[in-house]
């Protein structure tokens, strides 16, 4: 179960860039069952997760959204590099 909510919550962060009104929305469907996921099988949030889920202001969002991604993009740019040496 918590590799589900960790699946569920990787697709949540770049809505939290693109869609942000609907992320800011904490009463949007997705959200609530994400919630209660975490809830059930007490996951950990990290920092970046427990903004998305607990911010409800749209340019943090926004922001943490668009950092998240870029570290991920630095990430996969790194590794593809790395492996080719």
């Amino acid at each position: 179960m918590p590799q589900i909510v960790g699946l569920k919550l990787n697709g949540l962060i770049p809505l939290a860039y693109s869609q942000t009104d609907t992320v800011a929305d904490k009463q949007q469907p997705f959200v609530k069952t994400i919630e209660e996921d975490i809830k059930k099988c007490d996951y950990r949030l990290g920092l970046c997760e427990r903004i998305v889920l607990r911010s409800s202001c749209k340019p943090l969002l926004r922001l943490t959204g668009f950092l998240e991604m870029l570290r991920r993009f630095i990430g996969y740019r790194i590794r593809m590099v790395a492996s080719k040496l």
